[in-house]
């Protein structure tokens, strides 16, 4: 599962996004978290959440750049 981010210019400075493995599964099957092109996620195009019940917390710049809190 591949779950794209949308273009930071479209959201606030600061805005936060929360993603979450609710069903517990990302161990067998892996959830990736990408931003646009053009854009980063602590300076990675990807990020995969790879461990059951995992989530992540991410908050923007509003410019072109995700933060991990």
């Amino acid at each position: 599962l591949t779950v794209t981010l949308p273009d930071a210019s479209t959201l606030f400075n600061g805005q936060i996004m929360v993603l979450k493995d609710e069903l517990e599964n990302a161990d067998q099957y892996n959830i990736q978290i990408a931003a646009v092109q053009g854009q980063l996620i602590e300076n990675r195009q990807n990020i995969t959440l790879a461990s059951a019940g995992s989530a992540i917390n991410i908050y923007t710049d509003g410019v072109s750049k995700f933060f991990i809190m």
